[in-house]
């Protein structure tokens, strides 16, 4: 999950109680709670604080089932014209793009713009992002019937999960790393 850097972390500000419901698995309530900050005029779309609230959005409409509003969060950016956003935004940005191919069962393109979004924020040791990134990544080669690259990118998710400290992502991963395993037929570690 994209979150905001901890100098932003006001207990009061909407992103930033978005992310604990989305975290605790209040994908309902995290999405409410962002549909009004991305419809408050005041947060536009070019701001670092917009591009967060929108890569959050579609973070969250993918993990309720609504690849279209997915997509429509992040309509205002084109994927092809992200050199003109901060590194880090442009690397939150990537992210987004590549987890909604994968949702869009563009695989292929999936891993380009994930392996892009990972080269992107691995300077900047953005745990929780990296996580996310390793994981789609894991997942994105798992459709691709690439076990053993999806294991890989599993098993660096999960370090990385656990240097965020985001216990609810490290069980997903958990879990799609014992899917695999299964899959390769090693059912003791599944």
């Amino acid at each position: 999950m994209s979150y905001v850097s901890t100098n932003q972390s006001i207990p009061d500000d909407t992103l930033v109680r978005a992310q604990k419901q989305s975290e605790r698995g209040d994908l309902a309530g995290a999405h409410a709670l962002l549909v009004e900050l991305i419809n408050d005029t005041s947060t536009s779309f070019a701001t670092e604080r917009g591009v967060q609230a929108r890569v959050v959005m579609a973070e969250i409409c993918e993990g309720l089932g609504r690849d279209k509003e997915a997509l429509e969060a992040l309509a205002p950016y084109d994927v092809r014209a992200l050199d003109s956003f901060p590194t880090h935004l442009r690397g939150l940005l990537l992210l987004a793009f590549g987890s909604l191919a994968h949702a869009e069962n563009n695989f292929p393109r999936s891993v380009t713009l994930l392996n892009r979004a990972r080269e992107v924020l691995e300077p900047f040791g953005d745990a929780t992002n990296l996580a996310r990134a390793y994981h789609c990544l894991g997942r994105a080669y798992w459709s691709l019937n690439e076990q053993l690259l999806a294991r890989e990118h599993y098993e660096i998710a999960i370090e990385w999960g656990r240097r965020a400290h985001k216990e609810r992502a490290l069980a997903i991963t958990y879990m799609n790393l014992g899917l695999v395993a299964r899959h390769e037929g090693d059912l003791d570690e599944a």
